[in-house]
C-alpha cells in the first residue's frame, strides 16, 4: 500500500504534465484549433488527478511514518513537487498560447517599378506600428499585436505621396490572423486577408 500511494502520486503528477507538454508541442507547430480544446481538457483532467495524487501523497506519508521508511522525505518532496508543476506550467501554456494566438502577420510584397519609403498600420487605437521601406521585387513579413477592436489601416509613402485604406476589415482582441499587402505593378497597394 506504501509504494503503491507513491506510485499513483507519481503517475498523477507526470502525466497531466508530460501529456500538456506534448499537447502544447503539437499545438505550437501545427496551430490546429482542436488542439487548444485538448489542452483545456488536460488541464480540466490534470485538476482530478492532482486531487488523486494529493490523497495518495498524503496516504504514502502516514504510512510511510508509521513504519519509518528511509527516503520518505525526500520521495514525498519529489512527488509533491511533480504534483505541484502543473499549475505554473499550465499557466504558462496558456500564456504562450494566448500570445501566439494574437498575432497578426502581415506579408508584404512590392511588384512596382518604385521602392517603398515607409510603410506605417494603424489599429483601432490608433497605435501606429512601422513596417519600414521595402525595395523594389522584395517580400518581407513580419508579426504584429495589433490592439483593441475594429479596422486596422494602412498608409504606404513612396516619392511624398501616401495611399492609404484599410489593411483588416475588423480586428477582435486576442484573436490573430495573416494578410498580405501587394504593392502592384502601377504602384497602387491592395490587402487581402489570408485564412
Amino acid at each position: 500500500m506504501v509504494v503503491w500511494s507513491h506510485r499513483v502520486s507519481l503517475i498523477c503528477g507526470l502525466l497531466p504534465v508530460i501529456t500538456g507538454t506534448l499537447v502544447f508541442i503539437a499545438w505550437w507547430v501545427t496551430r490546429d484549433s482542436g488542439l487548444m480544446a485538448v489542452g483545456a481538457a488536460t488541464i480540466v483532467w490534470g485538476l482530478a488527478l492532482f486531487l488523486v495524487g494529493c490523497i495518495s501523497l498524503v496516504i504514502y506519508i502516514r504510512k510511510a511514518q508509521i513504519a519509518r521508511f528511509e527516503n520518505r522525505r525526500t520521495k514525498a518532496l519529489v512527488a509533491g513537487s511533480i504534483l505541484f508543476t502543473h499549475f505554473p506550467l499550465a499557466a504558462g501554456y496558456i500564456a504562450v498560447a494566448i500570445y501566439l494566438d494574437s498575432v497578426h502577420t502581415v506579408f508584404v510584397e512590392n511588384v512596382s517599378a518604385k521602392t517603398i519609403d515607409q510603410i506605417i498600420f494603424i489599429d483601432p487605437t490608433n497605435s501606429r506600428y512601422e513596417f519600414g521601406s521595402i525595395a523594389v521585387d522584395e517580400h518581407r513579413e513580419e508579426q504584429f499585436h495589433f490592439g483593441g477592436e475594429g479596422t486596422v489601416t494602412y498608409e504606404v509613402w513612396s516619392d511624398g505621396v501616401v495611399q492609404s485604406n484599410v489593411l483588416i476589415g475588423y480586428i477582435s482582441a486576442g484573436i490573430g490572423g495573416c494578410v498580405l499587402l501587394k504593392i502592384g505593378m502601377d504602384g497602387s497597394a491592395t490587402s487581402t486577408e489570408c485564412f
